[in-house]
């Protein structure tokens, strides 16, 4: 906790200046899987590396003070896909990544135009608990994900997340 605002994600600046950040982002196998989802190979790609912290708030403050926890999907533009990456051993205590299989080809018109926050109980309620993933993984594990599905990520209760985060577009 930082004064009176909490602390609960953290950005690492010039990710890029990783020179295995630079490797992982042009890694031929990735990039393919890339251009056979999109359609094309990419002509823009974005970093992001980000700790989600430990906090003892409650899971209501969490929620209302990182958006990121609550289900919602990516609007960057028409046509995109994103890498991941734990840089950290992740699970569901510690800021696993949780998505909606099918989610991005159907969404009901209420969730269409709000790609803010649905509640946990709107989406299982829609799509149903069995086609909610939970990505746990150890330091290494990456995966890919259209962003476009609904996802979020379960606050860290355990210990911090680090995620690589590439965007394909």
């Amino acid at each position: 906790m930082r004064g009176e605002h909490p602390v609960l994600r953290a950005l690492v600046r010039d990710a890029m200046d990783c020179e295995a950040i630079q490797k992982i982002t042009q890694d031929p196998l990735l990039l393919q899987i890339v251009k056979n989802y999109l359609g094309y190979w990419p002509n823009q790609i974005t970093q992001h590396l980000t700790w989600s912290l430990v906090s003892d708030l409650s899971e209501p403050e969490i929620r209302q003070s990182y958006p990121p926890t609550n289900f919602h999907y990516d609007i960057a533009g028409y046509n995109f896909m994103t890498a991941y990456f734990y840089i950290t051993d992740v699970k569901a205590d510690s800021g696993a990544h949780v998505m909606i299989k099918g989610s991005h080809k159907k969404k009901p018109l209420y969730m269409t135009f709000s790609a803010g926050r649905q509640s946990d109980k709107t989406v299982l309620n829609y799509y149903g608990q069995d086609n909610q993933l939970i990505i746990e993984g150890e330091s290494g594990f990456g995966f890919v994900q259209d962003p476009s599905c609904i996802h979020r990520v379960i606050s860290p209760v355990k210990a911090d997340r680090l995620l690589l985060q590439i965007r394909y577009s």
